[in-house]
């Protein structure tokens, strides 16, 4: 018997032990131990059998041995695969509770702050309601804020959807210049505002009329668009690139979206965690980005529900380029669709 083992068999082999865990209800007790040869070391079962009671009591016990080496060291791989399971989805779990906890607090930074330049905009235009120019201005403030808290209302609310599952996909004809056109109409004032050089390139662009989820193909590139207008300095540049492939089937057509920026970039480590829902990449002390955390997983789960692929590709103090590959249906003139 291995050393280590032999006290545990003295101990089953003793007729006061057997008497005890032995009985008319529990008539077989078995022990697994490990048994020393000159060459190996081998798992052996011991198997304590009732063969004769007396009085209620066992007074007879068969005993056998079986090898169950391979049977021993199956189940301890299986035991050591599960440990590992349970201790990735621990860790996980963990990771998850944690970046909701740091998700809350970063947010109730976040609501607090256009909520207060709300509160502060309103009171000064009602104390300076003779002037309609303060007014204005006011108002004009009130809006941006308003509109920066409705994104963040809509970010929360669409990833809880989708981690529901209820969120679904809406097949409607639309134009892809369409789309383009308000999406990039839609950072105007931000480009002008931080001085960005943005440029919009198609390249091959056979089909125009497509059926698919225009709304959801569109946040996609607004969260990733968002992100580059974000983290690039004043006076950096943007470039926004659409290329028609081709598709894997017949009536359809596949595009490639690219958005590259000049930006800050990202580090490795973070590039790993870019789509888990409230990450956020670590900012230089002192400074602060506003934002969820939310807008890539956002964008990663609508890509996943519509088919297709997104990369990150970025290097730290260089920039990133990001690709979206989806592959929609064509649409012939002049047909209608309204389906969900």
């Amino acid at each position: 018997v291995y050393p280590q083992d032999q006290e545990k068999m003295r101990r089953a082999g003793s007729p006061e032990f057997l008497k005890q865990i032995l009985s008319e209800d529990r008539p077989v007790y078995d022990i697994d131990f490990r048994r020393q040869y000159p060459d190996r070391v081998q798992w052996v079962r011991s198997r304590f059998s009732v063969a004769q009671m007396k009085d209620a009591s066992v007074s007879k016990v068969v005993f056998a041995n079986m090898n169950i080496h391979q049977q021993k060291i199956n189940e301890m791989q299986q035991e050591e695969e599960n440990r590992k399971a349970l201790m990735t989805a621990y860790e996980t779990a963990k990771e998850a509770s944690e970046a909701k906890s740091n998700f809350l607090a970063q947010m109730s930074h976040d609501i607090r702050t256009p909520m207060n330049a709300i509160i502060g905009m309103t009171a000064i235009a009602m104390s300076h309601s003779h002037e309609p120019e303060r007014v204005e201005d006011c108002l004009k403030k009130i809006n941006m804020s308003s509109s920066h808290l409705l994104a963040l209302i809509d970010d929360v609310l669409d990833m809880s959807r989708i981690e529901s599952g209820k969120m679904l996909l809406e097949n409607k004809i639309f134009s892809l210049s369409g789309m383009l056109e308000g999406i990039v109409s839609m950072f105007q004032e931000q480009f002008k505002g931080k001085k960005l050089s943005f440029n919009m390139e198609k390249r091959s662009i056979k089909h125009d009329s497509l059926i698919g989820d225009e709304f959801r193909l569109s946040r996609i590139l607004v969260n990733i668009l968002s992100n580059a207008i974000k983290y690039t300095p004043e006076q950096g540049q943007i470039v926004f690139s659409v290329t028609e492939l081709q598709a894997g089937k017949e009536g359809y057509a596949r595009y490639q979206f690219v958005i590259k920026d000049d930006g800050r970039g990202m580090t490795e480590e973070f590039l790993k965690t870019i789509f888990m829902p409230f990450t956020r990449m670590e900012e230089k002390e002192g400074s602060y980005t506003q934002g969820t955390g939310l807008g890539m997983a956002i964008a990663k789960s609508m890509r996943d529900l519509m088919g297709g692929s997104i990369n990150v590709e970025s290097t730290l103090g260089k920039g990133s380029t990001c690709t979206v590959d989806v592959e929609l249906e064509t649409a012939e003139e002049g047909e209608c669709r309204d389906e969900k």
